[in-house]
């Protein structure tokens, strides 16, 4: 029997094609082929036409956009224009108020200036209507609680005057008293105070300095309406300078504070108004309110 022998060789592989897959693919027709790169081409189209479709929409979005920005930065400018003039305008304006207030400060410095410059006129004209009016009472001098006469006259009130001389020791002669008066009472009393307008300043001193010294030594049984041989109840009497109004007041202030300051001696002189604490210290003359005032600062 026979061996088969085996061969090294390789078994060869074949692979047939399908003749009928081969018979079933046929040639395209022209065309066929027109046809399908017609319908590619169209859908190439269609395409570039929807981009450009986006395209311009996107472009009108961006001019709407552009428009829109453009509209709202003119509106913007428009505004900031507006600002600018309003700040112009109120920059004049303050300029014109500012120079206003310099005009106007100007003037009331100057208005200032001439009101003080008028008062201390004022205050000299006052000052010279003081001392003209007492120079006019220089020689005057007034005579209080002296009663009142129903038939009281002119004669009757020098007769009353040259009898309280002799009691003073001062004669007085008729022609030595130039008038005589008595003023309306303010307070409804019956007695006023009596003016007398004597010849001279001399006359006046010596009865004033007569009255003080008699009532000095008769400091118990001071002048009265007996001395002086009038009718009536007893009254004190008293004699003083005749003053303005001006002084008066002054006179009446200096009292007052002499007073609460505990000053001994407040006294006038020819018109003008003295302090003194105690004796031996030097007397303090007093002319104006501000004198007084000076007076409570020395004393805090």
């Amino acid at each position: 029997m026979s061996k088969r022998t085996s061969s090294n060789k390789p078994r060869e592989m074949h692979y047939d094609s399908d003749p009928e897959v081969n018979s079933a693919i046929t040639p395209l027709s022209p065309l066929q082929n027109l046809s399908n790169i017609t319908q590619r081409f169209k859908r190439k189209y269609q395409q570039d036409d929807d981009i450009s479709d986006l395209l311009g929409e996107i472009r009108k979005l961006m001019s709407d956009f552009t428009d829109n920005q453009d509209k709202k930065y003119k509106a913007l400018m428009s505004a900031v224009n507006d600002i600018k003039n309003q700040n112009t305008e109120i920059q004049k304006t303050t300029q014109f108020l500012s120079d206003k207030y310099d005009e106007l400060l100007l003037k009331m410095n100057q208005l200032e200036k001439e009101n003080k410059e008028k008062l201390a006129y004022i205050q000299i004209l006052e000052e010279k209507i003081e001392n003209l009016e007492t120079f006019y009472k220089s020689s005057s001098l007034e005579i209080r609680n002296l009663p009142l006469d129903k038939s009281e006259s002119k004669i009757n009130l020098c007769e009353t005057l040259i009898n309280t001389g002799k009691v003073l020791n001062v004669p007085l002669q008729k022609s030595e008293i130039r008038d005589i008066y008595r003023l309306k009472s303010k307070s409804g009393k019956s007695s006023g105070t009596i003016v007398v307008d004597l010849s001279s300043v001399i006359a006046k001193d010596n009865l004033l300095q007569a009255f003080k010294m008699y009532n000095k030594k008769n400091a118990a049984n001071k002048l009265s309406s007996k001395d002086i041989l009038l009718d009536g109840p007893i009254q004190p009497i008293y004699m003083s300078e005749n003053l303005t109004a001006k002084k008066r007041r002054l006179f009446y202030l200096a009292r007052e504070k002499a007073k609460t300051l505990e000053y001994t001696y407040c006294w006038v002189s020819h018109g003008r108004i003295f302090l003194r604490k105690k004796e031996g210290i030097p007397a303090i003359r007093i002319d104006s309110e501000k004198d007084l005032g000076k007076l409570q600062l020395n004393k805090e």
